[in-house]
């Protein structure tokens, strides 16, 4: 073994055939299962900062230029909301995988000021409607919204951390969506083997207001041996988290997710 893949294996455990991580897990989880909103949630800064600021899981803040680690898994989600000011309010339609979005409340739904009419030409059958035809087409996609999108999209990277067992959600949207899918497009390895760096700059829109988008980069990778390992501890136990379908039943099995 190489002096490389040994820090590797020292720096994430759960590389390691014979780490008690999976043990640890799931003692720790108990009879239940690992949810989404048990992971430390990572959200994009305001005002063009170039600092990540989020909770850890043990309640600590902690503040950081760079988020490092294996990137155990990516997920999209958007969102319709029933006004253009949704505070306070359900959202209308929810996509988990950016392909089909899913009406709320179903005959109780409240539209709001979407027009209903308008929302069926997206209909697909029972509740779910087409969200890649929503979400770039003229009704809800660019321009809908002044220079943006009705719907609101967010990327969500699992980041394992070094010495972690869980991984954080960083939440991308804005003009990170582009960024990251660039980025992501051009890995010489499977995303899973992946790891990378996050970082942030400072940008500005058209209107001249600041805001933050990410820069992320390859520092790393592993072995597909390492990577397969990942794939099934993390990769699909947390893509088949982010991607469940509101209201459906979770059939219980051996991952702690």
């Amino acid at each position: 073994m190489s002096t490389e893949i040994a820090t590797v294996k020292a720096e994430f455990d759960v590389l390691d055939p014979n780490s008690r991580m999976a043990e640890v897990v799931q003692a720790n989880v108990g009879d239940g299962q690992v949810l989404e909103s048990d992971l430390p949630r990572v959200r994009m800064p305001a005002g063009g900062s170039t600092q990540w600021s989020y909770e850890a899981a043990d309640g600590n803040t902690v503040t950081t230029d760079e988020i490092t680690g294996l990137l155990v898994a990516v997920a999209g989600r958007g969102v319709l909301w029933p006004s253009r000011e949704p505070s306070g309010s359900r959202p209308l339609v929810v996509s988990h995988d950016m392909k089909e979005g899913y009406l709320l409340g179903g005959e109780d739904a409240d539209f709001g000021d979407v027009e209903p009419a308008v929302l069926e030409k997206y209909h697909l059958r029972d509740n779910i409607y087409d969200w890649y035809a929503m979400s770039n087409g003229p009704d809800f996609g660019f321009g809908s919204a002044g220079r943006g999108k009705r719907v609101k999209e967010t990327q969500i990277l699992a980041v394992l951390q070094k010495g972690e067992v869980l991984p954080v959600l960083v939440h991308l949207g804005g003009g990170s969506l582009g960024a990251f899918a660039k980025f992501q497009k051009g890995l010489k390895v499977l995303p899973h083997e992946a790891i990378v760096s996050l970082k942030l700059e400072r940008a500005s829109n058209l209107g001249g207001q600041k805001f933050s988008r990410v820069k992320p980069s390859l520092v790393g990778s592993l072995t597909p041996e390492e990577g397969a390992r990942i794939k099934a501890l993390y990769t699909e136990p947390l893509t088949a988290m982010l991607t469940r379908v509101p209201g459906v039943a979770v059939q219980k099995d051996a991952a702690p997710f």
